[in-house]
């Protein structure tokens, strides 16, 4: 036992004293998550946990549920829900958080929902009804809870050191050292939507032009052609009428000459009738013969008009070339039969059609050096908002760069030299600009520098995003941070120099780190112990709080417990 102490004592001594450490921290913060309720959620059947200042630590095996209790925080932030995650035997999951919060940094909508700085958010998951959230007890929606979380705790996991290596992350990154280069980015992109939109619309516009392009000379010469001929209305049933009556032109025109004539003598004899009538005494029979003989000659000089316009149509028809009549009507047969039609009144409409498209095709044509020079003036406008972004985020780069290198020293990387390459390039456009970027980084003197994905280890790059975040003005003015297994790939003095700097961040924010190593537990202001029951048919998730004994035995586990720091020769 007296080797025990002797052991732990010279861990200390390593690693620092962490009663002196705790008992001259000056922890100053004043806005932060004051705790978190668990109920039915996953296998936390009930769990309340008070949070406090400085540096919170949750330690438990591999296993006991860490990552669970890091999804709970997640969903208090306003991550999406599903029923899954309701304890089996349960209808709902319930996670409440209180917040102390800076009435300064709400808009007006939110401050509707307060009374005082004092915010109890309530989120309830059901099976069997909708899913609520709640602040102060009055229902809000999920983007409002992350509108209001997003300034007040900000949680980084594995997902996000991985992040680190993407080219749209790193420029993020930059983006956040100035508050203008975000207001800039905005004016950006919503030039470069309607960029695209005029893009996407030029596209259209010129494939249409293709198209109709292709069809031009053949519109051209079929509405010609059509135009030139002028068929007319039922023009080819007149004209087959008129082929069968020629046959009888001769035969016809006597007969209707002769009939006129006829009807004629049929109308004077009528008129006299009527006169030898009118001169007798009016009876019945009278009256009949000369309503009669009126309608007769009526009648008659009706006919008589009728049979001589006919005669006159014969007389006409035996002026017509017969040929031209055939030869018309086999070309109004071919163009029937050439634009797959039935009638002259077809072929018309198509001519009009070809009308309309060649109109149609006349004005895409005029339209398309407008738009293009429309595209090319906002292209020029997005070009030079683009430049100016390049030229603003080149600004603080080396002093980013500066930054970052002293954080990376205070993390146990000896020789940093973390650099950025910033590149322009002026005709390559995507949302976030005309910038490419990489962060490359040399740990190691004498090797030269690459990306981070070539060079960087696990541990590296969750050392380097913490000494990137803590350089980030964004980021300081979020009060409560949580890091998730940020010792991934990290151990011996190096998780000391971790712990170190964590418990210095502290100062200025509220940390709460998922750890497994004693290096960085020992640093911590508030310990919790995760840990995982299992029954036959049970299991279950408890979390407590450590005293100084417990929490000097929870360290002694971390590293090893008592069998293993036995056999470790001091």
């Amino acid at each position: 036992m007296k080797a025990l102490n002797y052991f732990l004592s010279y861990v200390y001594l390593c690693l620092g004293d962490m009663q002196q450490f705790l008992s001259s921290k000056d922890v100053n913060i004043f806005h932060m998550l004051k705790s978190i309720y668990v109920k039915n959620f996953i296998l936390f059947e009930e769990l309340e946990l008070v949070l406090d200042k400085g540096l919170t630590v949750f330690t438990g095996e591999t296993g006991a549920g860490k990552s669970l209790l890091v999804e709970a925080f997640s969903l208090l932030c306003g991550k999406q829900a599903s029923s899954e995650c309701i304890r089996i035997g349960e209808n709902e999951a319930v996670i409440e958080g209180e917040l102390k919060l800076d009435l300064n940094k709400l808009d007006e909508e939110l401050k509707s929902f307060l009374d005082s700085d004092r915010a109890i958010i309530t989120r309830k998951i059901s099976k069997d009804r909708s899913s609520s959230v709640r602040l102060n007890g009055q229902s809000i929606t999920l983007k409002q809870l992350k509108r209001l979380m997003k300034d007040y705790v900000s949680i980084v996991g594995q997902h996000d050191y991985m992040n680190l290596c993407d080219e749209r992350f790193q420029l993020s990154l930059i983006d956040s050292q100035e508050s203008n280069i975000l207001n800039e980015l905005e004016v950006y992109k919503t030039l470069y939507k309607n960029y695209l939109d005029l893009k996407r619309q030029l596209k259209s516009s010129q494939v249409q032009q293709n198209e109709l392009s292709k069809d031009l000379d053949l519109a051209k010469f079929q509405y010609e052609e059509l135009y030139t001929h002028d068929f007319k209305p039922e023009e080819d049933i007149k004209l087959d009428a008129s082929k069968r009556n020629l046959k009888e032109v001769g035969k016809g025109k006597k007969i209707f000459s002769s009939l006129s004539r006829k009807l004629d003598e049929l109308a004077t004899i009528s008129q006299d009738i009527s006169s030898s009538l009118a001169k007798l005494t009016e009876d019945e029979l009278s009256l009949e013969l000369h309503s009669f003989i009126q309608n007769v000659s009526l009648n008659s000089s009706d006919y008589s008009n009728d049979c001589r316009v006919r005669s006159q149509e014969f007389e006409l028809l035996s002026t017509i070339d017969v040929n031209e009549l055939e030869s018309r009507l086999d070309l109004i047969f071919k163009f029937k039969k050439k634009y797959s039609v039935n009638s002259t009144e077809q072929l018309n409409d198509i001519k009009e059609n070809l009308k309309q498209k060649l109109s149609h095709i006349d004005q895409t044509n005029s339209d398309f050096p407008k738009l293009e020079s429309e595209f090319l003036a906002f292209k020029k406008k997005l070009k030079k908002q683009a430049k100016l972004l390049d030229t603003l985020r080149s600004g603080p780069i080396q002093n980013f760069q500066e930054l970052v290198n002293n954080a990376l020293k205070k993390l146990n990387i000896s020789f940093p030299q973390f650099t950025v390459d910033l590149k322009y390039n002026e005709e390559d456009f995507s949302d976030l600009g005309s910038n490419s970027i990489q962060f490359n980084i040399s740990t190691n003197p004498g090797q030269p520098s690459d990306t981070l994905k070539k060079v960087a280890s696990g541990g590296e790059l969750s050392r380097i995003l913490l000494a990137i975040q803590s350089q980030s003005p964004n980021l300081s003015v979020i009060p409560t941070l949580l890091y998730d297994e940020i010792d991934t790939g990290v151990g011996g003095l190096t998780g000391n120099s971790l712990g170190d700097y964590l418990a210095k961040i502290s100062e200025r924010h509220q940390i709460i780190v998922v750890t497994h190593l004693p290096q960085i537990a020992q640093f911590s202001n508030n310990h919790f112990f995760i840990n995982k029951k299992s029954k036959q048919d049970n299991t279950e998730i408890t979390v407590s709080k450590l005293d100084n004994p417990d929490h000097k035995k929870e360290l002694e586990r971390m590293l090893g417990g008592e069998s293993v720091l036995r056999a470790v020769k001091v």
